[in-house]
């Protein structure tokens, strides 16, 4: 696995480096898709319970084929180009002194 990627799994710890403070615009962007892939893997998970069964869905690898269905569209929607979800993480951490544009000592925030 690199450092860009994640693993979505429920229970999953998330990597202490990316959680710390970002050192750069690139790992406080890192830091933004993980958390908006999860977040978009959280909300088709949500979405899929909703699909009633019938007689052609089920069956023994449909829970798991799912699983990773939304964890993967999860990462790819985080993954595009200005996602809003990503920029307004990042507005908000430069707001906060994290990354490009990032608010200077003293400045009011």
């Amino acid at each position: 696995m690199t450092p860009t990627q994640i693993n979505l799994q429920a229970g999953a710890p998330l990597r202490a480096d990316i959680l710390g403070p970002a050192k750069n615009t690139r790992d406080a962007r890192t830091a933004a898709r993980e958390f908006a892939g999860l977040f978009y893997s959280m909300v088709m998970k949500e979405m899929q319970k909703t699909v009633p069964e019938n007689s052609f869905t089920g069956g023994r690898g449909q829970g798991m084929f799912q699983a990773m269905w939304a964890n993967e569209m999860g990462l790819k929607l985080a993954g595009r180009r200005n996602d809003a979800l990503v920029e307004a993480l990042m507005k908000n951490f430069e707001k906060h002194g994290v990354g490009e544009g990032a608010a200077k000592q003293g400045d009011v925030v």
